[in-house]
């Protein structure tokens, strides 16, 4: 058996420069290739979960190989076969993690800052997650394993739970929950103290609503805004009267379509402003399944003159995007003509 070992990690080694390649030509390419239709969401659920399990695995082996390699000089062949099994299958699992929702946060992400600062940690731990060489530096400590792990928990699970069923509010709240399900585990085998590992549990308690406070940084999909504009009417469900700028109008109407998987049922709200002050915010109705978006509007009347912003928001403050309008009590005066 060890010759077959030995055999098995000779070949592994001559090969090793490419290994890295290979897992990231694999990983972007099952991330092109990847079903992403809501039955499948309950396998990134099951792989976050999975991750912990093989997080506190991997670090509790390698407390295994390092007093095994001390007391026999060096890792047997079998000892560092195992670490590398548990290291690939947890490295699957913040991959599928991270791909499955990658293309549903690229359609609703917007310009807003958070949302920018999301992407970029986003980029970074994909990054981890695919170049094996990163992977392996990265897990070898709980401070930086964590950190990946957690992200990647919580980015696979706001995604997915919502096409369960769960209204983005609720998702965040479980994705938040579950962020922390590894580190008392992860904590009582690396840290150095009782009292040190004590206060980090606690510390790490209020995640779950920690990420209702940091939900506005997260770009709210799987919904995503379809079409937005400001007019003066809806006839037949459609928009009317949309123009810039609009002269002193008896209504103003935030008409907006909205995607979301089929089965959510989630409660959203147009949020009215004037000249950067907010006006009103206003509860909307918003149900899945409509390959063009649900459609539903809102309106202000009387609406005086200035710059107008209607804003579509989740209930935790996730911006989906917005829209603007001008409106003027007199026409503006015509350009003069060229000499």
């Amino acid at each position: 058996m060890s010759g077959r070992w030995s055999s098995l990690l000779s070949r592994l080694e001559r090969v090793q420069p490419a290994l890295p390649w290979l897992s990231l030509a694999t990983g972007v390419g099952g991330a092109l290739l990847m079903n992403r239709t809501p039955e499948r969401a309950w396998v990134v659920v099951i792989a976050a979960l999975l991750a912990w399990a093989l997080l506190v695995g991997l670090h509790l082996w390698e407390r295994v190989l390092t007093e095994r390699a001390r007391r026999a000089g060096v890792a047997s062949l079998r000892d560092r076969g195992a670490r590398f099994a548990l290291l690939l299958t947890s490295q699957l699992s913040v991959q599928q993690a991270l791909l499955f929702p990658l293309p549903f946060y690229l359609r609703a992400v917007t310009w807003h800052v958070g949302h920018v600062v999301f992407l970029v940690v986003y980029a970074a731990a994909l990054v981890a997650a695919l170049w094996d060489p990163l992977y392996a530096a990265v897990t070898k400590r709980a401070l930086t394993s964590f950190p990946l792990f957690s992200f990647a928990i919580f980015a696979g699970l706001a995604v997915v739970l919502p096409m369960l069923g769960l209204s983005n509010r609720l998702a965040l709240i479980v994705a938040g929950a579950a962020t922390t399900v590894g580190v008392p585990a992860l904590l009582w085998l690396r840290a150095g103290s009782r009292w040190l590992r004590i206060g980090a549990v606690c510390a790490a308690l209020p995640a779950a609503g920690l990420s209702l406070v940091a939900a506005p940084l997260v770009p709210p999909a799987p919904l995503e805004l379809v079409t937005a504009a400001i007019g003066t009417g809806v006839v037949e469900r459609e928009l009317v009267g949309a123009g810039a700028p609009l002269l002193h109008p008896i209504e103003l109407y935030c008409h907006t379509a909205v995607k979301a998987p089929l089965g959510l049922h989630d409660g959203l709200f147009h949020v009215w402003t004037r000249d950067g002050k907010l006006l009103d915010r206003v509860a909307l109705d918003v149900r899945g399944g409509r390959a063009d978006g649900f459609r539903t509007w809102s309106k202000k009347r009387t609406p005086g003159p200035g710059d107008y912003r209607c804003q579509v928001q989740t209930a935790s403050g996730q911006v989906l995007g917005g829209t603007d309008a001008a409106v003027r009590a007199t026409a503006p005066p015509p350009a003069a003509a060229p000499r």
